[in-house]
């Protein structure tokens, strides 16, 4: 998850779960595989470097388990989750019986945890589903169905596991599939989402298929969590990463480059755009460490070798602000704690971007 710059920022724009299924303004804007969507992605941005070629990923899909779910299980781990904030914006829009153009006020007023109403008849489907992070975000908010879209079996197999631990007897959907061709139902969804995983869709033909199984007014939620730069500790880990990946430029932002790409449908139209604070605490520097190696553009790009001088430079970076972050919020008389055992915080920013099919 790359980075940005300012929080709680909205702009609104207008134009001219808990079971198995359901022309624009300029912006300044996992992991839903095309092969060939990739092919031009690795060549185009530093996202992609390191990965392995079109043909060899391609047998690898077919084998079940592509390059994120050969690690699905530390993925599920360590990915930072999407606040409550979030949900609550784009289940309260999805939900909202008037199909207005605007946000709900939910957006303005902040967050609620209050649970949301069900609608025994609201569809909603998670492309790039990954381990299942947000299909089961939407089902502790009572949404009744929810079809989980993933092309990577072994993302696919956490995802499940995850769910039915949870939640045993809802009724939800696996299907094994691009955001390109999910296969599913046309105008059969209230709610399409999608979560870090866009940069990896082919734009055209995803939006174009978005369009194809929401409903008439449905709604289709696109979000990245990026890594706040308001924090110095977190530009010298930038800093760090591009050491060791010098095509990594941490400012060109995933949720930029493809956000301002998500305007090029004339069957959905862009109402919405929110910048939301967000976090993710690790239980210690070392998970940092682990994060990392769920990150394309550090352990598909670097030698063995490098990535474990990455590595090692990126605990005692992670060691020193645990530190830091300790004596600032703990008392005086505090006991000691070796950097190793100390929690990390690492602060994000959550960049959603809201569109509506267009209603016949």
């Amino acid at each position: 998850f790359p980075t940005h710059h300012h929080p709680h920022t909205i702009v609104i724009m207008s134009a001219g779960a808990r079971a198995g299924l359901r022309p624009l303004v300029p912006l300044a804007l996992a992991r839903c595989f095309s092969t060939a969507g990739l092919h031009r992605t690795a060549a185009r941005t530093p996202f992609g470097t390191g990965w392995v070629s079109e043909e060899e990923r391609e047998m690898r899909l077919e084998g079940g388990k592509g390059v994120f779910g050969a690690f699905a299980a530390d993925y599920n781990r360590l990915r930072p989750a999407y606040s409550d904030e979030m949900w609550q914006i784009i289940l309260a829009s999805a939900r909202s019986s008037s199909r207005g153009h605007t946000l709900p006020a939910t957006c303005s007023s902040g967050s609620s945890t209050a649970s949301a109403p069900r609608l025994d008849d609201f569809h909603a489907a998670d492309l790039g589903c990954g381990t299942g992070r947000g299909v089961v975000a939407m089902l502790e908010r009572n949404t009744p169905y929810v079809t989980a879209c993933e092309p990577d079996q072994g993302m696919l197999d956490v995802c499940q596991q995850s769910v039915q631990a949870l939640f045993p007897t809802a009724n939800t959907q696996y299907v094994r599939a691009t955001a390109e061709e999910t296969g599913l139902p046309s105008s059969s969804f209230d709610l399409v989402t999608c979560l870090q995983a866009w940069h990896w869709v082919d734009n055209t033909k995803g939006l174009a298929e978005v369009a194809r199984i929401l409903k008439p007014g449905g709604v289709f939620a696109v979000a990245w969590n990026d890594r706040d730069l308001r924090a110095q500790w977190i530009n010298d880990f930038e800093a760090l990463v591009h050491k060791y990946n010098p095509a990594y430029n941490y400012r060109m932002r995933q949720c930029d480059e493809y956000g301002a790409q998500l305007t090029e449908s004339r069957e959905l139209y862009l109402y919405g755009t929110l910048n939301l604070s967000n976090s993710l605490v690790l239980s210690s520097p070392n998970q940092l460490v682990q994060l990392t190696h769920t990150f394309s553009y550090v352990k598909n790009a670097l030698s063995a070798e490098a990535l474990d001088a990455f590595s090692q430079e990126c605990l005692a970076l992670a060691q020193y602000v645990a530190a830091q972050q300790h004596k600032a919020t703990s008392s005086k008389r505090r006991e000691t704690v070796a950097p190793a055992d100390l929690p990390l915080a690492v602060p994000l920013v959550t960049r959603l971007y809201l569109l509506r099919k267009v209603t016949e």
